[in-house]
């Protein structure tokens, strides 16, 4: 395998990435809207199961964030490696 072809292949897998990242903003957005409406709907309950249900999507949404952020360190590793060839 060539420079050249590792250059190409990290490109693409920086586009896949990319896809992939975007695909998952996606689910994650329509996520945040039922568990915002979920919210809504039960937001004079004081039901332990409804706490639960609250701090398991408050959960969800920082994995999310985490998700996120490591798709975004490795397209920036990626980046760099191939610029260092």
């Amino acid at each position: 395998m060539t420079v050249d072809d590792i250059k190409s292949d990290l490109e693409r897998a920086k586009i896949l990435m990319m896809q992939g990242k975007a695909g998952f903003e996606d689910a994650a957005e329509t996520g945040a809207q039922g568990a915002a409406l979920a919210r809504q709907a039960v937001q004079d309950s004081t039901d332990d199961d409804i706490e639960k249900a609250a701090a398991a999507l408050k959960a969800a949404d920082d994995e999310v964030d985490r998700v996120l952020n490591r798709v975004n360190a490795a397209v920036e590793l990626a980046d760099a490696y191939r610029d260092a060839l």
